[in-house]
């Protein structure tokens, strides 16, 4: 018989497991209905985003656009165009909003504000702010446009717009360009006192950080390229493999010392070439204030008669070094009185003379031109140098250059380390440059000739460097074959300082020799190197080859190092070449926070 205290118990509990089973169900209800909000508050989020990154991308675009097409590119009127691009943006905003196009309902993007912040030399700095919104869930980017004006190749460690061949060892610390291939080999080949080609195994190039930073933030060096397949390798038994995607993981990092994300695809079409006559034409107008001549002075160029043109046109013209004085003499068997009157007349005459010389080169404010040959020894004239207004210009005048209607040399003769010729001016060269012995540059030079560096040593003055920009070829020779380095403390000044520019072939060797370069070498047509590593010994007949001393026992291992210089664009930005399209480049985007 049932207990009359549990009548209704059974009531109480269904509807306690009906209550139970209620509360779970809304539980679950409500995960759900929580779950698909913010789930679509998340979808909604990120397509704010997409479509505020859409305005930021088309305003890019647009900037871009309006820039596109350009045959000659001004610096001097670059800001003001740039400047009036971002008013015409500013005016679209102020009419229609700017808004941005979308197929998404409930959706509406537009530039909320673009403003044109600075220049830095031949960059220029826009901000862009972009905003969306998508059912109800509003976001804003930021972004920010960076136009340059500078000339590719500067930007490059190494490179060549044709073939960029890489035989051996060499140590390359900064990006890299080639424009067609990129040859790589572990076998240096080098000719040796008239013999034919002779060969040296070694192992592969290395692209890596600049040795002085290394450990910062840096980012990583860059190899561009045209695509995977461009880069060719040969070595341990394999002969004109190409790089692909499926086996560019592994080999980069032994053929070059880097991985596929360090692999970028520049298109030639991209590439901002210079053109060295146009350039030169650019720069002696510049010089002489001659209105609308460049076209007469292109034309001159290519009928070989510049140095006719040149000697017409109305500029400072530099005498000879031998000064328009008489030197005093003195009679055989001289009196007292005569030889003192002699000692102060050639005091006099000594006086005059260092005068004179100096007027002519040594901080000098105007532009000039020197008729002829011109040699710079440290003997008759003893440096060039102009002031720093001249060098780099101000804001209401232009830089100053000295052209040179004939051949170049610099040839510091004096074998004391301590001494060095200073040169420090922009330089227009019509015939060939030769580069002997101790100099100390902050230059940047213009040479329709060729150019030799031969056993030269070339640091910067003022801890700047020298920009040399060649029509014809580069050729460095370093006579001190076999040698090496000095001690750690004095590395540093064992490298050129220099940036070294040809519109032709270039073959650079670091085998027997040593080649340092601090700045950066690139050819428009091939370039090819040939490195070996460690310490080499000179064999006793040329047949045998260079005898391999090992790494182990050469402190910085590569004979061949080019360390990237990026303050050439500070240090030269007055005087570099005229470039014929402009560079776009965007920034990262970055969260506005409300």
């Amino acid at each position: 018989m049932r207990n009359p205290n549990e009548r209704g118990s059974a009531l109480v509990l269904v509807m306690f497991v009906a209550l139970l089973l209620t509360i779970l169900g809304l539980a679950v209800l409500g995960a759900t209905v929580g779950g698909a909000q913010r789930t679509e508050t998340r979808e909604n989020d990120v397509q704010s985003l997409h479509l505020a990154q859409k305005g930021l991308d088309e305003t890019a675009a647009y900037i871009q656009t309006k820039l596109d097409g350009r045959k000659d590119i001004d610096p001097d009127h670059m800001e003001d165009e740039i400047k009036d691009i971002v008013l015409e943006i500013k005016n679209k905003m102020v009419v229609d909003s700017y808004d941005v196009s979308t197929d998404l309902s409930g959706a509406g993007g537009t530039i909320k504000s673009i403003a044109y912040e600075k220049k830095d030399g031949q960059k220029y700095y826009i901000n862009i702010a972009a905003e969306a919104t998508v059912n109800g869930v509003t976001r804003q980017l930021k972004q920010q446009v960076v136009i340059d004006t500078y000339p590719d190749f500067l930007k490059y460690a190494f490179g060549s717009e044709g073939t960029l061949t890489l035989n051996g060892a060499p140590a390359i610390h900064g990006n890299i360009y080639a424009g067609e291939k990129l040859v790589i080999s572990d076998i240096a080949n080098y000719k040796y006192k008239g013999l034919d080609w002779l060969y040296k195994q070694t192992q592969y190039p290395r692209v890596e950080k600049n040795r002085t930073s290394a450990a910062s933030t840096e980012p990583l060096p860059e190899v561009h390229v045209q695509s995977l397949e461009r880069i060719e390798y040969s070595g341990n038994g394999v002969v004109n493999a190409a790089v692909n995607k499926t086996n560019a993981s592994t080999i980069l990092p032994s053929i070059l010392g880097i991985t596929k994300d360090q692999v970028f695809f520049k298109s030639q079409k991209k590439f901002i070439q210079i053109n060295v006559q146009e350039s030169f034409a650019d720069k002696v107008v510049e010089a002489t204030s001659l209105v609308g001549s460049k076209a007469e002075i292109m034309r001159a160029i290519e009928n070989g008669s510049l140095g006719n043109f040149l000697s017409t046109i109305a500029l400072e013209r530099l005498p000879d070094a031998n000064p328009p004085f008489i030197k005093p003499t003195l009679e055989s068997n001289p009196t007292k009185e005569q030889t003192d009157a002699y000692n102060l007349a050639i005091a006099d005459y000594e006086m005059k003379v260092r005068v004179y010389q100096n007027k002519l080169l040594l901080n000098r404010t105007e532009s000039a031109i020197y008729n002829s040959d011109l040699l710079i020894d440290g003997i008759e004239y003893k440096q060039l140098t102009f002031s720093d207004e001249a060098k780099m210009g101000t804001s209401s005048g232009k830089p100053k250059w000295l052209i040179v209607n004939g051949n170049l040399e610099i040839n510091n003769y004096n074998s004391e380390r301590s001494n060095f010729l200073n040169i420090q001016a922009n330089i227009l060269v019509t015939g060939n440059v030769t580069i002997r012995g101790q100099v100390k540059f902050n230059s940047t030079m213009f040479v329709l000739g060729t150019t030799t560096v031969e056993d030269a040593v070339i640091q910067g003055l003022g801890a700047k460097e020298l920009v040399l920009i060649s029509q014809g070829n580069v050729l460095i020779n370093r006579i001190d074959a076999f040698s090496n380095p000095p001690e750690a403390s004095k590395q540093d000044e064992f490298y050129m300082k220099a940036f070294f520019y040809t519109d032709s072939n270039a073959d650079l060797y670091g085998v027997g020799s040593i080649f340092w370069l601090n700045g950066g070498f690139f050819a428009k047509k091939d370039l090819t190197v040939n490195a070996a590593l460690g310490e080499v010994k000179e064999p006793l007949t040329p047949a045998e080859g260079f005898e391999d001393q090992g790494s182990e026992r050469y402190q910085m291992g590569h004979r061949f190092q080019i360390q990237y210089n990026k303050d050439v664009f500070t240090h030269q930005q007055s005087s570099l070449p005229r470039v014929q399209q402009v560079n776009v480049t965007v920034g990262p985007l970055e969260l506005v926070s409300h």
